[in-house]
């Protein structure tokens, strides 16, 4: 995977979907995936944008618990669709970890590298949640900041994104 200068996409399935204010010409295909993934789509763009405000940011991505990229901003779409893919598989095995461990399930991975921070937090409601009322969700938010970047910020405004984002998918 190359860092590239961030740009502001979308992507459905396997085409990539720019938004008004990118200078990339590709045409919209169908929309895939399962339906609250779908409904969520380009509602939480605004929300996603409040990440900037992180020293260091770099790029977010919302995540359908299988792994695919549901919303993006920052990175080069294929770049963060690879990354979460391989984000969403050790944040997997961290809840399983943590069971085993006896610590209980994980819903925060921390990867510290030379290159950059990634965190990915999980948001499961079937399981998280008590209220039946306002019905389930599950995502995977994978953010990624500069080495140098506002770490402890990133942690607190993704609680938040998390928060925020979790109506758009229910």
């Amino acid at each position: 995977m190359k860092w590239i200068e961030p740009t502001h996409t979308r992507v459905r399935g396997s085409r990539t979907f720019t938004t008004p204010d990118s200078t990339s010409n590709q045409k919209k295909g169908p929309p895939s995936g399962a339906q609250g993934v779908k409904k969520g789509m380009s509602r939480c763009q605004s929300q996603l944008g409040k990440l900037r405000e992180i020293d260091g940011f770099s790029a977010v991505g919302i995540f359908s618990p299988s792994g695919e990229l549901v919303e993006a901003l920052g990175m080069d779409s294929q770049n963060l669709a690879e990354l979460g893919a391989v984000a969403n598989e050790i944040l997997l095995k961290s809840k399983k970890a943590g069971v085993k461990m006896g610590v209980g399930r994980s819903d925060l991975v921390h990867i510290q590298a030379a290159k950059a921070h990634v965190l990915i937090k999980c948001l499961d409601e079937t399981v998280d949640s008590p209220d039946t009322t306002l019905g389930r969700t599950h995502i995977h938010v994978v953010l990624v900041i500069a080495p140098s970047g506002n770490l402890a910020l990133a942690k607190i405004k993704l609680d938040s994104l998390i928060q925020e984002i979790a109506p758009f998918f229910r």
